[in-house]
């Protein structure tokens, strides 16, 4: 298991000043909702999860998350996104699983060092595949990488937001040059696409795209 991580020193987290109160920040439903339209852009393909999830499995174990993927074999997808909730400093983060490049990627807008992150989703990812295959999970070849993404142009005060953008991004195999710029043009794309309530969660996620960015 190789780790090429590009930001590795295990320093804290950056103390980025809060520039809004909390309640302005996108709710955990809206985000679910958003991420959930994501999976359904690209169901054989790829699979977004819960943002409960990986704190469930941190703080429970396996045995009280391995129902969540009973009727679904995230080992038949390409990519696979898990969103972490950093509870020191209250923000999200995303790990993104590439199945064909055999990589666990660490994304955060404050280019904080997420390496326990992606040793805890491979522990994850070897349990669940020893209880759907009956067999290990191999890690030969499999690499860890932590980009730091402080780019002013991507930084925004509500993490949520980071992860719903950053969610979108790959999913539509983006490489790592994106500003809010290019993904705020996404979104409209995308929100052409749907109606109804999805529209309306699309409409929220562009809204907060344009109160939230750093500049």
């Amino acid at each position: 298991m190789a780790v090429e991580n590009r930001d590795m020193d295990p320093k804290a987290p950056n103390d980025e000043p809060e520039k809004k109160i909390t309640k302005n920040c996108l709710t955990d439903t809206i985000v679910n909702k958003y991420l959930d339209l994501v999976t359904k852009m690209s169901p054989k393909t790829l699979y977004v999860f819960n943002t409960h999830f990986f704190t469930t499995f941190f703080e429970k174990g396996y045995l009280r998350t391995h129902w969540l993927t009973k009727n679904i074999d995230i080992f038949s997808k390409e990519r696979l996104f898990i969103p972490i909730h950093m509870k020191p400093n209250k923000k999200w983060a995303l790990v993104y699983v590439n199945f064909i490049d055999k990589s666990i990627r660490f994304y955060d807008a404050f280019g904080t060092h997420g390496l326990n992150y992606q040793k805890l989703v491979l522990k994850y990812l070897r349990l669940e595949h020893l209880m759907r295959k009956g067999k290990c999970f191999s890690i030969k070849d499999w690499r860890y990488f932590n980009l730091d993404h402080s780019n002013t142009d991507y930084k925004v005060w509500d993490t949520g937001l980071f992860l719903c953008v950053a969610v979108q991004h790959f999913a539509q195999n983006g490489n790592t040059d994106y500003t809010l710029s290019t993904l705020t043009n996404k979104l409209m794309n995308f929100s052409s696409d749907v109606d109804g309530c999805e529209k309306k969660i699309l409409e929220k996620i562009l809204f907060q795209i344009k109160r939230n960015s750093i500049h």
